[in-house]
């Protein structure tokens, strides 16, 4: 969490969950190839991993455009 306190106001409301899916959205929503980021974040299953990422709303409302 140290890497953390100079970017955030309060850390004790951050646990690792959230970095790990901030982490992996990022990658996600930035190209990074799935195999790359699951074997980076220690995933041993497609569910585990799609469990921490959150598509960004260019991605979720891109679905409506076909």
């Amino acid at each position: 969490m140290n890497a953390v306190k100079p970017h955030v106001a309060d850390v004790t409301v951050y646990f690792v969950h959230s970095i790990r899916a901030g982490g992996a959205s990022a990658a996600a929503n930035n190209g990074v190839q799935d195999r790359t980021f699951k074997r980076h974040g220690i995933w041993t299953s497609e569910s585990a991993k799609s469990g921490y990422v959150k598509d960004n709303s260019h991605e979720r409302l891109s679905v409506s455009l076909y």
